[in-house]
This record gives C-alpha cells, structure tokens and sequence, in this order.
C-alpha cells in the first residue's frame, strides 16, 4: 500500500525552519509513505512550494499538488465574482477557511486557467489532486447525508440562472430537481473537462485525480455525489482516479461501515479509487478529535478491494519523529 501524506498548511506556510525534512522523507518512505500533497491556495506560494518540492525529488519522494478549485479565499475576499446564493437567500457565516465559489462563473474560470498554467510553468509535480469541485455544500456541518429530493441549498446566482436556462432550455423556477442534477453535472464536468485539458496540454502523462464528497442518500442509502455535481459518469472521461474523502467522524461511519462504502462507490465507476483519509488525532472542529488507526491495519483492510494508494489528510502525527516510528 503506497501512502501520500498531506503537509498541513500551517506547517507549509511556516516552513518549519527547524525541522529537517530530508530525514522527514527518510522516515516516511520507511513506513510507506511514497510522496507528498503539498495545498495550493492560488496565492503567492509558488517560491515556499518549490523549495520543499526540490528537497522531496532529491528523496526520491513523489510530490503532488492538492488544488482547493472552487474554494478560495483569496478570491472571495477581495473580488465580488463567484459569490454564491443559498435557494431561499439565507446567508452563513461560514468559517475563514471555506470560502466557496460559484461554478458558473466564466471570469473566476479563466482566473484558474492562469494560475493553473503558472503553477505548470514553475512545478515539476506528479499529481494534481483537484479538491472542492462541486456545487458548494458545507458537509463538514451538515453531514454526508441528504434528501435528494430536496434542492441542494446553493447555487441560485444570476450566473447560475443563466446558465441553467442556457443549457436546459428551461428556467430554474420552472425546474424539479431531477433537471437541477443534471444541470449541474453538466456544469462540474464541463469545468473539470477545462481544468484537465489545461493541465494535459502542457504535461500529457501527468495524472489528474478529483476528490468525491461522499454524500449519501437518505432514502436509498446508496452514494449520491451527483446531489452537488458530481457525477462519476460522466466525470470520469476527464481525470485518472477518483479520491473519495474518508473522514470516519464526518461520514458518521465505524470502519466496517467506511469500507462498505468503498465497495459501493467503487462498483458505480470505472476509474482507479484513491481514498482520503483522516487518521490523525489532530483537533478537528474544535470539540471533538478523529480515531487513530494504525497504517498497516488500514492498508490490510484497503489491499483486498483493489486500493494500492490512499491519502492522508490532517495527519500532522507524521511531523513527529516519534510518533512515526510508533506506526
């Protein structure tokens, strides 16, 4: 089993001056570990992201890029494009670090396709890990579970409403929800088809995954992704593995129950499944903390579904020496 650790973003953003991260890599390959995701955020980090990705080449250590596409901060605070609408008008105060924006929007699209073009300039990376590429839904809240019959709470802005009426042939108050989907995975794939062609232009063998948010269905309890865009179907044809997010605590799920999942979204799709994992004890939302688990437990347990890879999502544990060689 291959793992890739994400490099937490205060530790990013800190560069950790004391800390030596050759022998970082050293002891991660040890344990497994065959490379890094290192977050990109759209602003000013391509210098900090070349330094530790020059380090992990020279560890022989895989490096890839985890792309939060429709959540930017530094876009929404600054900028009035993108904003998104909640169905009924009711407006959230959402924390700092999710700040979602509109899929529909073709001027924040051709921002990302210049900042896309420039990280391709400057990093020799591996993988593109898209994350965030769906119609906004705050699950980290509201949970992995929905009504899907009911419409999802965004987005209902005037660039959504155009487009659904482009594209449908219909208006968005004349709509059912069974419309509403197909609208929006046409919307999300159209953006991942952009993104991917964009990224394969440039480099053709460099791998594109996307990660799912694992939303399910409350009446048929089966996976239900498509309720925010994200339709395996038709995506599929545009990235090279899907990575689904395994957060036990926000998925509600004993372990058993996380791995019946898997079974349940590999068998829908084609695609290779990469599976996002949560097994730090790192603080969460501030009141409550996720469940170690132990790599080797989690990777015998992962082997006999077809997963060979897997990331590792908040593991902040695996900056510690100490706790590494605990693994």
């Amino acid at each position: 089993m291959d793992w890739f650790v994400k490099v937490p973003r205060l530790e990013l953003s800190n560069w950790a001056p004391s800390e030596n991260w050759e022998g970082l890599f050293e002891r991660w390959t040890k344990k497994g570990v065959k490379g890094i995701i290192l977050p990109l955020n759209l602003k000013d980090e391509i210098e900090k992201i070349s330094s530790i990705i020059q380090l992990a080449k020279l560890g022989n250590v895989q490096v890839w890029v985890n792309l939060p596409v429709l959540n930017n901060q530094a876009v929404s605070d600054r900028t009035e494009f993108g904003k998104i609408k909640h169905r009924t008008g009711e407006i959230f105060d959402f924390p700092a670090w999710f700040a979602p924006i509109c899929p529909s929007n073709l001027e924040y699209q051709d921002y990302l396709d210049e900042k896309i073009a420039n990280s391709l300039m400057h990093l020799p990376i591996d993988v593109w890990l898209l994350d965030y590429v769906r119609f906004p839904y705050f699950w980290e809240q509201w949970g992995n579970t929905v009504q899907e019959d009911e419409f999802p709470p965004f987005c209902y802005c005037v660039d959504c409403k155009l487009s659904f009426q482009n594209l449908m042939h219909l208006s968005l108050e004349d709509s059912t929800v069974v419309h509403l989907q197909k609208w929006q995975s046409r919307v999300i794939e159209k953006l991942i088809e952009r993104i991917s062609r964009n990224i394969k232009g440039v480099h053709p063998n460099l791998r594109v995954g996307m990660q799912i948010l694992p939303l399910m269905s409350q009446k048929r309890r089966h996976p239900k992704s498509e309720w925010v865009g994200q339709n395996l179907q038709s995506l599929q044809r545009h990235v090279d593995f899907f990575s689904p997010l395994m957060y036990g605590k926000l998925l509600g799920l004993y372990p058993d129950q996380i791995l019946s999942y898997l079974v349940d979204f590999i068998s829908t799709q084609k695609q290779p499944v990469v599976p996002s994992f949560q097994i730090s004890s790192t603080r969460w939302d501030r009141q409550r903390y996720e469940t170690k688990v132990k790599l080797t437990d989690l990777g015998n347990r992962l082997t006999p579904l077809g997963i060979d890879a897997a990331t590792l999502f908040h593991a902040k544990d695996f900056l510690n020496p100490e706790k590494i060689q605990k693994e």
